[in-house]
């Protein structure tokens, strides 16, 4: 056993002497089709769990990170103090009424204000606008005929969705609608749905028990939606447990995976694949998806949405069964930021029966830095790490905000250890999902897993309690180190690109087997980890497009930090800052024109 090498205190580190440090070649070179397949057995044997394991922990330093010494006691959720007020149990948004009557009901680009405005014009004239029944009757004929070629949708119970809709109807006619009468929108596939199991992305033969089973109850957050009218129109597919960002799923059930509307070939992003898919192809105005390691801001990004990751326990776990528990919070997806905005502060606040209920503040959805110019951290380096065709963009935003007095940058802006965090994220979340689902690794199983799924469970199983509890110390010194970084800088939020390039393509084979790709994987996840690990809010706005290296155009977007519980701030900087990109993107191939 080597010597500990105790780390410096926190209180000492120089935040200026900071160096990016670009995650270097893992060992799994990139394969697709059959030979995923095969690389995905070889690990799981002594000459993987002997050579190509021990290799790929070396290159994400691992022996190094189990030689600090870290006096910090470990910390599972990531938890910060506060002074505000700490709000109760089932304590709703502050400002959810202003917000709806003054923002969404004058928005010029909410999708859900729209419908809203047709359906209630159906009420005054039967010529014009459109009533709830038939907007989802469009939506489940495309879903019944197999039309919906994105393969957004997996579960959808037909009759309870005809009847929420023939009583948002009546609700318009009656001039009692709620905020989200008549919306349709999707909810992934590890979210409890009264009436439909919750299955992982798995084939129902592996899936744990208790997704067998049809859910008798929503859970919180759904319930939350359910109760302002809106209407869940299916469940959404996803990748395989949340491990891994492509949003392919080898499952039957699942189809191949969702595809992006952007073009079919091009990754959707995961894990909260169909979600994206089902919102940007138009069949839901908004969705709901899970977030351990991205998975709503990566496929939100690939598919030209907008994507909330609240902070870590602000939107309830009441009702839920997520692997991954302390890295992942649920939160919405939606086509523009007031839809989301709206649909954030719905749900938002804990319950006393969360499995993590986090003592936190009130949630509010109205900002106090409205009227001002907000301090906004680059770091430089950091950021220049992605392809040029998002950096130079993101460049040219960056300067635009700052000449309209939007945001005011502090370029010094650094990030000590984010090389070590990126290490004990990945540990803390495959470790987390393994603890649920090692029966996987039954050889039995094999056949019936996607390969990329099959390497990150492999690479899980390999490290102890000793590594987790290290984890867990890494995240308490993180967020001591982020304190420090967000006063000592003096900002408030900082800025990145969302992801570290665009999204690759299927290759033959894909559909089958699954690509394993670990290189790709670090790239796309550059930006994303530090909210999952110690808890920050985090969004992505749709920036604008380029083209992959095939000559097709693709979105990408801008990714905003903020402060643990400041989701307001960040959703009001994110309207700040749509108006400059919102021409930017384009509408995808595949959109479905239901509500016309």
């Amino acid at each position: 056993m080597s010597k500990l090498t105790k780390v410096e205190d926190v209180e000492n580190l120089d935040l200026f002497d900071v160096k990016f440090e670009q995650p270097p070649p893992l060992p799994i070179p990139p394969v697709h089709g059959y030979k995923s397949h095969l690389i995905s057995r070889l690990i799981n044997t002594w000459v993987g769990r002997k050579f190509i394991i021990p290799n790929t922990m070396k290159t994400m330093k691992l022996d190094e990170f189990r030689n600090r010494y870290i006096p910090d006691p470990p910390m599972q959720y990531p938890q910060v103090e506060f002074d505000e007020p700490a709000m109760k149990s089932g304590e709703r948004t502050e400002g959810l009424n202003e917000f709806y009557e003054t923002v969404v009901k004058n928005s010029k680009t909410s999708k859900i204000n729209r419908v809203r405005i047709l359906y209630e014009l159906n009420v005054e004239d039967s010529n014009q606008g459109c009533k709830p029944s038939e907007v989802i009757d469009k939506i489940l004929e495309i879903i019944g005929d197999k039309t919906d070629v994105c393969n957004s949708v997996v579960q959808c119970n037909k009759d309870a969705i005809r009847a929420q809709a023939l009583e948002a109807d009546k609700r318009y006619g009656s001039k009692s609608a709620r905020m989200l009468e008549g919306i349709p929108f999707l909810v992934k596939e590890e979210i409890t749905v009264e009436g439909y199991k919750m299955k992982f992305g798995l084939p129902e033969i592996v899936t744990p028990p208790f997704g067998k089973e049809y859910s008798k109850a929503n859970s919180l957050t759904v319930q939350r939606l359910v109760d302002e009218g809106a209407i869940c129109i299916g469940i959404s597919n996803m990748h395989q447990i949340g491990l891994g960002i492509s949003g392919l799923n080898q499952s039957s059930e699942h189809f191949g995976g969702a595809k992006n509307p952007y073009d079919l070939d091009v990754h959707t992003g995961g894990s909260s694949s169909g979600t994206a898919s089902g919102v940007a192809s138009n069949l839901a105005l908004f969705g709901l998806g899970t977030d351990g390691g991205g998975s709503i801001r990566i496929p939100a990004v690939n598919c030209g949405l907008v994507g909330i990751k609240p902070t870590f326990g602000r939107w309830s776990t009441a009702g839920e069964h997520w692997a991954g528990g302390s890295t992942v919070a649920s939160g919405p997806l939606a086509q523009t930021v007031d839809d989301c905005a709206i649909v954030y502060a719905i749900s938002a606040g804990y319950h006393k029966s969360d499995s993590n209920a986090i003592k936190q503040p009130v949630p509010r959805i109205i900002s106090t830095k409205s009227d001002k110019t907000i301090k906004v951290g680059i770091w430089e380096d950091w950021i220049n790490a992605t392809e040029d065709t998002i950096l130079l963009p993101f460049t040219k935003l960056i300067n635009s905000l700052e000449k309209n007095d939007i945001i005011q940058t502090n370029k010094k802006f650094k990030i000590p250890e984010e090389f070590y965090m990126n290490t004990a994220h990945a540990g803390t979340i495959i470790s987390e999902i393994y603890n649920d689902h090692k029966d996987l690794l039954f050889p039995e199983n094999y056949d019936k897993i996607n390969a990329d799924t099959l390497v990150f469970l492999n690479l899980a199983s390999q490290f102890t309690a000793t590594d987790y509890v290290q984890f867990c110390r890494q995240k308490r010194r993180m967020v001591k180190i982020m304190q420090r970084v967000f006063e000592e800088f003096d900002v408030d939020y900082f800025i990145t690109p969302t992801l570290g390039g665009l999204p690759k393509r299927r290759m033959p084979g894909d559909d089958k087997y699954m690509p394993n790709d670990l290189d790709y994987t670090l790239k796309t996840m550059l930006y994303v980890r530090i909210a999952n690990f110690i808890g920050l809010p985090a969004m992505t706005v749709p920036m604008g497009m380029a083209e992959d290296e095939f000559g097709k155009e693709l979105p990408f977007g801008v990714q905003i930090y903020g402060k643990w519980w400041d989701e307001a701030g960040m959703i009001d900087l994110a309207r700040r800052i749509e108006p400059f990109v919102r021409d930017n993107v384009k509408r995808p191939e595949i959109f479905h024109n239901v509500f016309e």
